[in-house]
């Protein structure tokens, strides 16, 4: 698979010649940087060897936060969240024997931004439609173009944000915790995958939203469904935590020391 990546990221035009191994050019790249920015600790151990100078920076999202959930209250419906690459959506199998169970005890309701159609190798070829994956996934489900516009709107208006990530797969479990700042940012409550930087950021925060088997989040969701104010302050306990981590000026001042540390005065041009 590793040699596949780097032929197909040649013949897309993405890298310059095909690398038989796309892992061995990553690690080559690292090597003759003078800096490598990455976005977890664990991507830091794994480069340090190769890189001295490695800087963990999340995600600034000033653009998608315009508004900020304040009603935790639900109604008929449990409305349920979700955003992402459609490339991940599979990952909702996780969910599909929680969301049934729950679905026979309330209405549900499951809301998707993403890309409304989808396609392999940088979206070039076997394109697919995203409506035809969620309706395999589970029933209920409404679907929207992404945009920054409408991101807020939509995310606040549901009770909960859903972040389920095969950790089997090293690229999902390998994920920042960007989308989940990014929700608890908007103030919602979430539950997420227990990889280990959603973890590490809900042991911070101060939540118990993590689940790491089917019976976790069959638990999770039902015990979120029927308690407004464990909602309330995981939403709110969420939204203090990334108010201090996602902060503007401390992430600006964390890409000044990269430009220090090569050499680069910051703020020059």
């Amino acid at each position: 698979m590793d040699t596949v990546r780097g032929i197909g990221k040649h013949l897309l035009g993405e890298i310059a010649a095909p690398a038989p191994s796309y892992y061995r050019l990553v690690v080559r790249m690292c090597c003759r940087a003078d800096a490598v920015v990455c976005t977890t600790v664990e991507q830091q151990e794994l480069i340090a060897p190769h890189c001295r100078n490695v800087h963990t920076i999340l995600d600034i999202h000033d653009d998608e936060v315009r508004a900020v959930k304040s009603d935790y209250a639900t109604g008929d419906t449990l409305n349920l969240f979700w955003e992402g690459l459609p490339y991940t959506l599979p990952d909702f199998r996780l969910l599909s024997g929680a969301l049934r169970a729950l679905g026979t005890e309330r209405r549900l309701a499951v809301h998707v931004m993403t890309n409304l159609s989808f396609g392999r190798l940088g979206g070039r070829l076997r394109k697919a439609q995203t409506r035809d994956v969620l309706d395999r996934l589970f029933d209920g489900a409404y679907l929207y173009q992404w945009n920054a516009e409408m991101l807020s709107t939509l995310a606040t208006a549901c009770d909960l944000a859903v972040i389920p990530l095969d950790l089997t797969h090293p690229l999902a479990r390998g994920k920042p915790e960007n989308k989940l700042l990014l929700m608890w940012r908007m103030g919602l409550p979430v539950i997420a995958s227990a990889t280990p930087a959603y973890t590490r950021a809900m042991a911070a925060a101060g939540v118990d939203g993590v689940c790491a088997s089917a019976a976790q989040w069959s638990q999770s969701l039902r015990r979120f469904a029927q308690d407004e104010a464990l909602r309330r302050e995981a939403g709110q306990r969420g939204r203090a935590y990334a108010q201090r981590e996602c902060d503007r000026e401390a992430l600006l001042a964390r890409w000044d020391r990269v430009l220090d540390s090569v050499g680069v005065t910051s703020g020059s041009g």
